[in-house]
């Protein structure tokens, strides 16, 4: 949504870059696109040599969308009816009025009981009730594209979903019951949302490290394709490349 993109865009984006530099710092090397842009502008100024044009390549490029970004909100108004205490009155005992019947010689054998006892009067009183439910939702699509062939190599979504409830009532007064006034406590759409975009870019951060980990891989097979096309610099190359960060992994 356009009200969304430019904030929770950025979020996940940043958020995605993190966990890829914690899951697998020696497999990639990431240049967000402002940078790769202000890079190639400064090595046009300078010249278009080879070498410095390598300098600004980058081997894939992650876009995403925000599908979406939303908080939908659910009132629902009912009633409850409870029984409570609305006052305590004092009357006679009816156990004393049955001990005063008793003959003297079982009272003198019976103890006596309290001439009056407190009674609770209980009424049935109804108030308005209104559950509150929150919904959100956050979903994103994503793909990786190789740059040099501008081929989508991988593609996926994530989507997370939350929802939160809880209820307001009317205060009331009848007697001695008192029923404070109570309010929803909820988190905010911006809370909502922020916590789905982070469960999002989680998860997609889990799926990326897994597809662009262990690159040597890659380039062991290119370096093989090359050889047998008899691309030798080529092979040569990505043996190269295979062979540092196999070396920088210890493996």
């Amino acid at each position: 949504p356009d009200d969304t993109d430019a904030e929770f865009g950025d979020a996940v984006s940043a958020s995605i870059v993190q966990h890829l530099f914690g899951a697998v710092p020696n497999d990639v090397r990431i240049i967000e696109r402002e940078q790769l842009s202000d890079i190639m502008r400064e090595h046009s100024l300078q010249g278009s040599g080879e070498s410095k044009a390598k300098l600004a390549s980058a081997d894939y490029l992650v876009q995403g969308t925000i599908l979406e970004a939303k908080v939908d909100t659910i009132e629902k108004k009912g009633r409850k009816t409870m029984r409570v205490v609305t006052e305590k009155v004092t009357e006679l005992n009816p156990e004393h009025a049955s001990w005063s019947e008793l003959s003297s010689s079982k009272r003198d054998k019976t103890p006596e009981p309290p001439k009056t006892i407190e009674v609770a009067r209980k009424e049935d009183v109804t108030v308005e009730v209104t559950l509150h439910r929150k919904v959100g939702i956050f979903s994103v699509s994503y793909r990786v594209i190789d740059t040099d062939t501008a081929k989508v190599t991988f593609a996926d979504s994530a989507r997370s979903v939350a929802k939160h409830e809880d209820t307001s009532s009317e205060g009331m007064e009848l007697g001695e019951f008192k029923l404070p006034f109570q309010l929803s406590n909820l988190p905010s759409d911006t809370e909502i949302l922020t916590t789905l975009a982070d469960e999002v870019s989680a998860q997609i951060g889990k799926q990326l490290a897994e597809v662009l980990a262990d690159p040597e891989t890659t380039y062991a097979q290119n370096a093989e394709r090359f050889e047998r096309e008899a691309n030798y610099p080529a092979a040569a190359q990505q043996y190269a490349y295979a062979i540092v960060l196999s070396d920088r992994k210890d493996k």
